[in-house]
């Protein structure tokens, strides 16, 4: 499945603005941690978070991460001890939720203060979309 998955990530990566090197980043409904570990392999992140309901899931991420800076839990919200973060994604998870308004506003709420502010990223176009309580997929 995370195989699968990586040409849609690398995708998603060449349709954001956003400079992700050294920054924390979030990955909403991370399965197996895919996603985060490309992002660490390609040298951009700080540090990575995700979380998935599946315990399974959470279990393997937690193993294949090795000793990448990635930090896995299992959940169905972010855990409110990990911070604040200056990129968020949630793709791929989207259709499970049942509260669309609720994730986006807490989405919205661990990002940093500069990541809600930034114009240049797409990460913020969809977080003032958030603010607002719409849910979209548009980043434009």
């Amino acid at each position: 499945m995370q195989g699968a998955h990586e040409f849609v990530w690398k995708a998603t990566l060449k349709t954001i603005e956003a400079d992700l090197r050294g920054r924390r980043v979030l990955d909403v409904g991370c399965n197996r941690g895919g996603f985060l570990r490309m992002l660490c392999d390609q040298g951009e992140i700080a540090e990575g978070f995700g979380y998935d309901p599946a315990e399974g899931a959470v279990e393997d991420a937690r193993r294949l991460a090795g000793d990448r800076p990635l930090f896995f839990e299992v959940a169905d919200t972010i855990p409110q001890d990990w911070g604040e973060f200056e990129v968020a994604f949630s793709h791929g998870v989207v259709y499970l939720i049942h509260d669309l308004v609720g994730h986006a506003r807490a989405m919205y709420r661990a990002l940093a203060q500069a990541a809600r502010t930034t114009p240049a990223s797409a990460s913020t176009r969809i977080a003032r979309f958030w603010q607002l309580g719409i849910t979209t997929t548009s980043t434009t």
